[in-house]
C-alpha cells in the first residue's frame, strides 16, 4: 500500500514559494547582467613615428596620483599616465647618435566635481548631467647630450572636460571614461607633435 506524501502547512508552502521566487529572480539577474566591457590598450601607431637623433628614449613619471576623491584617474580602465608612456613607445623612435630623449610626465590627472541638478516633476523625466570630469596632462620632452646636459627642450599641456549623466551603470561609466581618456591623449599627441616640430626640429630625422 502506497504511503501518503506529507502535506506542507500553509506557512511552509508559502515559504517554499518565496524561496523559489527569490532563486528565480537571482538567476534571472545573473543571466541579464551584462559582462564588464573589455578595452584595448590605447595605441598611437597609426601616425608616422617621430624619428629623433637620439640613441634612446627615457620616460620618467613624476606624477604622484592621490588615489582619492576628487581625483578619479585611478578609476579609468587605463590611466592617463599609462597612456602617455605608451605614446612615447609608439611615437618616439630613436635613430642612433649620442643624445638621449627624456620624456618627463609632470601631471596626468582627472578630477571629478558634482554639478547642480534640478529637482521636481520635470527632473523626474529628464536625465541630467550629474558630474564633470576634467583631465590634464603635462609633459616635458628634452634632448640631453652624451654628458647628460640638456641641449633642447619642449613641452605640452592639454586639458579637456566632459560631463557624465546621473544614474550611469559601472559599465557605462567605464566606457565614458575610456573614450574621454582617448580624446585627452589625442589632444596631447597633436600638441606635443606640433611643439616637437617647432622647437626640436634640429633633432628630427
Amino acid at each position: 500500500m502506497a504511503k501518503a506524501r506529507p502535506r506542507l502547512s500553509g506557512r511552509a508552502f508559502s515559504r517554499s514559494l518565496g524561496l523559489a521566487a527569490l532563486a528565480m529572480l537571482a538567476l534571472s539577474a545573473c543571466q541579464q547582467a551584462p559582462p564588464p566591457p573589455r578595452f584595448p590598450p590605447l595605441s598611437f601607431r597609426t601616425g608616422t613615428p617621430i624619428a629623433l637623433d637620439v640613441r634612446a628614449v627615457d620616460v620618467r613619471d613624476e606624477y604622484n596620483p592621490p588615489l582619492r576623491a576628487p581625483n578619479v584617474e585611478h578609476q579609468f580602465p587605463e590611466t592617463p599616465a599609462t597612456a602617455v608612456r605608451q605614446w612615447a613607445i609608439d611615437r618616439l623612435k630613436p635613430t642612433g647618435g649620442a643624445n638621449t630623449a627624456v620624456l618627463t610626465l609632470k601631471k596626468a590627472s582627472a578630477v571629478e566635481q558634482a554639478l547642480a541638478t534640478e529637482t521636481g516633476v520635470t527632473a523626474t523625466f529628464t536625465k541630467q548631467q550629474a558630474t564633470k570630469v576634467t583631465g590634464t596632462i603635462e609633459a616635458v620632452l628634452s634632448i640631453r647630450g652624451a654628458d647628460g646636459r640638456q641641449v633642447a627642450t619642449t613641452d605640452a599641456r592639454v586639458s579637456r572636460s566632459t560631463t557624465l549623466p546621473e544614474q550611469m551603470s559601472l559599465n557605462e561609466r567605464d566606457v565614458a571614461l575610456y573614450n574621454f581618456n582617448k580624446d585627452l591623449l589625442t589632444s596631447f599627441d597633436q600638441q606635443m607633435t606640433q611643439n616637437i616640430e617647432q622647437y626640436l626640429g634640429g633633432y628630427l630625422r
